[in-house]
């Protein structure tokens, strides 16, 4: 790219010559150290190209050895401001266009907030254009610290704000404040009950009385933890039972892939739409629009008009594409529905084991002539304590005649 622009701004010529005088000429700029570039050669001549300021000695050495080259064009700046020297619009025109990037590259033209969920990206931009930065803002006057501190103190919505400035993109990252809290403890009487068969393996209890043990088999519905219990006085007590009982609990997963399926095949039939972004306002350009029959995908695209991959303008092009398809059948060899089985396993033992912790598995394949089935056992630790209300009957009443 470098040696391009010395190239372009310093000005080239294309040179010719004969082809039986090439390898002399070659010899030639070996010796005198002459660079070129664009060698070609064929059957009747040579050409290459040479910087102006290096022809004007390596012309002088070709007529000493007796070879004949001659200029065959010229290009580069030099000949483009010799070609348009009185055409004083065109080279205003173009300076005023490069002081524009330029000082287009000293504002922010697009802002992109990224992190919310509870509220908008609108809401961040207020608060944002509060503190006097929004689209517009000169950059040098910008001091992002301030900025984010201001908007922190100011600001019941986000505890943590980060504005970075790329080019003329300002890239905003909110972490939003979450009201902590605190859920009143419950003190109606309720018993922990299995949720699934498993084998208990440890106990970790806030209130109630334990009916199990470390070792016990348990099945689903069974008291886990009672939420009745009796003091030293024989008294009968109730307490809401809390805690966790962890078990180890055997899960089956069963994944059929069948060898026969229908394909997607397009059809090459599309319609499409472009427009462009200016400000936030689209504008339609064309597009050629009409039905399609069956069903079709839709793609859309956006690109960002940007200079130099820095500067970028509130400018974007967005395409629209539609794409016909439709489905015939087709069959897949037994390694194709093998790997689609594994596959699909994996994606269902990762969601299973996501909250509980796996201690073995076991797989088994089984081919047929419809598919390729796996069957998987997955040994998990997990926490089957399940909160189950007590209902108390309501005192009998008594009549006195």
């Amino acid at each position: 790219m470098i040696l391009w622009l010395l190239n372009f701004f310093g000005g080239w010529y294309e040179i010719t010559g004969d082809s039986a005088a090439a390898a002399a000429f070659l010899n030639l700029c070996m010796r005198g150290c002459y660079p070129y570039w664009h060698f070609r050669q064929d059957e009747d001549c040579f050409s290459f190209r040479v910087r102006r300021r290096v022809w004007r000695e390596l012309s002088a050495a070709c007529v000493s050895a007796g070879l004949g080259v001659c200029c065959q064009r010229e290009g580069g700046l030099p000949r483009i401001a010799r070609r348009y020297r009185r055409r004083w619009g065109m080279f205003v025109g173009l300076a005023v266009c490069i002081g524009l990037i330029w000082l287009s590259g000293r504002y922010v033209w697009r802002i992109e907030v990224d992190g919310t969920s509870q509220y908008q990206p609108r809401d961040v931009l207020e608060e944002l254009e509060a503190q006097g930065f929004a689209v517009g803002s000169f950059i040098p006057d910008v001091d992002v610290n301030t900025l984010q501190n201001r908007i922190l103190i100011a600001s019941d919505r986000f505890a943590w704000i980060s504005v970075n400035l790329i080019g003329t993109t300002a890239r905003v990252e909110v972490v939003e404040l979450t009201e902590r809290q605190t859920a009143p403890r419950e003190t109606a009487p309720a018993n922990l009950v299995a949720s699934a068969d498993g084998q208990i393996v440890r106990l970790e209890l806030r209130d109630g009385w334990a009916a199990i043990k470390v070792g016990d088999t348990v099945r689903s519905g069974e008291l886990l933890v009672s939420g009745f219990g009796e003091t030293k006085d024989a008294r009968t007590v109730t307490a809401h039972a809390e805690g966790k009982v962890y078990a180890q609990v055997v899960h089956q997963i069963s994944v059929e892939i069948p060898f026969a399926y229908e394909e997607k095949r397009y059809t090459g039939e599309k319609i499409g739409e472009k427009r462009i972004n200016f400000f936030g306002k689209v504008i339609n350009l064309f597009g050629n629009t009409g039905i399609l029959g069956g069903s079709c995908d839709t793609i859309d695209n956006e690109r960002i008009l940007s200079f130099f991959g820095r500067v970028s303008v509130p400018v974007s092009f967005c395409t629209t594409t539609h794409l016909a398809y439709v489905t015939e059948p087709a069959v897949r060899d037994e390694a194709a529905a093998r790997a689609l089985a594994e596959y699909a396993l994996r994606q269902q033992t990762d969601a299973l084991c996501a909250d509980r912790e796996l201690i073995r598995s076991a797989t088994t394949t089984t081919v047929t002539d419809d598919g390729v089935r796996l069957d998987c056992t997955l040994w998990c630790v997990e926490n089957i304590a399940q909160t189950q209300p007590i209902t108390l009957g309501a005192p009998a009443e008594v009549s006195v005649p």
